[in-house]
């Protein structure tokens, strides 16, 4: 007798599409996790441009960020990335360091 039953192919193709699943699995937590820190990146090189154009005063323009509901410029402020049930919290103190 030569070749495969139905059953070892079944089996075989059950197997590969548990590999697959958890392929694909780890592929999209991986995806997200990566468009998660490029929206970080992304804010945080906007405020650092930010900060840098205030403090070199480009074209006599009022630059940065402020906090609007307390207008206390030397307190901190946190900022909550928050995506697919990840959420991560940023610092920003008044010395312009962000953590």
């Amino acid at each position: 007798m030569r070749g495969f039953s139905l059953i070892e192919v079944l089996i075989s193709l059950s197997v590969l599409s548990v590999i697959g699943s958890i392929g694909l699995v780890a592929t999209i937590s991986s995806y997200n996790r990566y468009e998660f820190n490029k929206e970080k990146v992304l804010f945080i090189n906007s405020i650092q441009e930010s900060r840098s154009q205030s403090l070199n005063n480009i074209d006599n323009v009022s630059h940065g960020v402020f906090d609007r509901v307390s207008a206390n410029v030397s307190s901190t402020t946190e900022v909550i990335f928050s995506k697919n049930g990840r959420s991560e919290i940023m610092t920003i103190y008044s010395n312009g360091k962000i953590q």
